[in-house]
């Protein structure tokens, strides 16, 4: 599962990169333009946060945080309790739910230059929300795969000690369909989020320099409360023997999926009701492309981006064994594993390989000064531009195959995913 900082880097960089579609802001001394005495960027008066058009906005955040906050946190109750698949497995299923949040730049390309009935925001928010309550529905209305221990007090009994019979050999196999519908879950709620980050950009833009920050601000609350609802929801509800809980009883996963996928349904009419969004022109995606191109070999793209790949890079290092680890020497309970989601829980070797994603810092300007002094003279490099684009491309299909391949069967134990522990005799 990202982190809130990495998550909310990627958002900071999508927020930066929706502005150079804006006239207003065009130029490399944008920065120093006042359209209005208070210095508003956009027309139109800044926004209530009272108002119909930000609780449309504000719904939006509050469906991502609700969503965003579940499906991470499913994976340790549901397909390390209650389906037991290898710890490869589980840690390709973590990676698969964060890979939606790198291609955001490719969905935000998307709905800048592909306007559906004019509408470049509105349409594809809908899109999302209906594709992710779709996945969401179909896996609570899927018939639920038997539980690897047959009686859950056996999951407490020492590996040697458990028989074939005690267990369902074949539950493991059936979570790469929830891993892959969870996953386009999390793809559909991107989509709608990076439509309503380009939303929130042009709701900021409209806020004089005073109060500016307000919306964005409001947005992290609402997402951040709801993914502490959410936590609270898995802690307190999803936490029954079969899935490696101490309470007597408690909801089914199915359940889960049901009530997510109901609260997605009422925003997809909220978004067209009480987003504000004015009509655009369709303009040359060619164009876009080659100022794109311009921009990614000037030193002001290649280098904050690869301190993000880099940062990043590090500070997401962990093992397979984790979920195992947790559940079979530990037999942390889902109430404490999503306690500790919520309270914080630092490990000393997370620590450490963050604390080395920092030696990349030095890559990223100081203020949005600095910024401004990198774009003008910065310089440019093709070279740069062409080895920027390469890794990260190469680095987005080796993790969607290599964690792909470690969630069925025929393809998870290859030496490319990790491979699998030893048969037990």
């Amino acid at each position: 599962m990202p982190t809130t900082a990495q998550v909310s880097l990627v958002e900071r960089v999508s927020y930066i990169s929706s502005t150079t579609k804006d006239k207003e802001l065009q130029g490399d001394y944008a920065g120093a333009a006042t359209p209005d005495l208070e210095g508003a960027l956009r027309e139109g008066g800044a926004p209530s946060l009272l108002s119909r058009e930000s609780f449309g906005l504000l719904a939006q955040y509050a469906a991502v945080g609700l969503v965003y906050g579940t499906l991470p946190s499913t994976i340790y109750p549901f397909l390390q309790n209650y389906l037991f698949m290898e710890g490869t497995a589980t840690t390709s299923a973590n990676a698969l739910l964060s890979i939606p949040w790198s291609l955001k730049v490719f969905i935000g390309m998307i709905t800048d230059n592909f306007p559906i009935f004019g509408y470049r925001r509105r349409p594809y928010m809908m899109f999302g929300w209906s594709a992710a309550a779709f996945c969401l529905f179909f896996m609570a209305l899927k018939p639920l795969p038997d539980p690897y221990f047959k009686d859950p007090s056996f999951a407490g009994l020492d590996p040697e000690k458990i028989t074939p019979d005690m267990v369902n050999k074949t539950s493991p196999d059936k979570g790469g369909m929830y891993i892959i519908l969870m996953m386009l879950t999390s793809l559909g709620y991107l989509i709608a989020d990076v439509a309503a980050d380009a939303v929130v950009v042009e709701y900021a833009q409209r806020e004089p320099i005073a109060i500016r920050g307000r919306t964005q601000t409001a947005i992290y609350a609402t997402r951040t409360f709801f993914q502490i609802f959410a936590l609270c929801i898995l802690g307190f509800g999803l936490n029954g023997p079969e899935y490696g809980g101490d309470f007597s009883s408690g909801m089914s996963i199915t359940t889960v999926y049901l009530i997510l996928g109901i609260f997605c349904i009422p925003i997809v009419p909220l978004t067209w009701a009480f987003v504000r969004e004015e009509k655009y022109v369709r303009e040359s995606f060619g164009a876009y492309v080659g100022n794109l191109w311009e921009a990614i070999q000037t030193r002001a793209f290649y280098q904050i981006i690869a301190y993000s790949f880099f940062s990043g890079v590090f500070a997401s290092i962990s093992w397979t064994a984790s979920y195992p680890v947790q559940s079979i020497w530990i037999k942390a309970t889902n109430l404490n594993y999503n306690l500790s989601g919520i309270f914080g829980n630092i490990v000393m070797v997370v620590t450490l390989t963050a604390l080395l994603s920092l030696g990349f810092l030095f890559m990223l300007p100081a203020q949005k000064e600095q910024t401004q002094e990198l774009k003008r003279n910065g310089g440019k490099s093709k070279l740069m531009g062409i080895i920027t684009v390469f890794y990260c491309l190469f680095a987005l299909c080796w993790s969607i195959m290599t964690n792909i391949f470690a969630i069925f069967p025929e393809t998870a134990c290859l030496k490319v995913t990790g491979g699998c522990a030893p048969p037990q005799e």
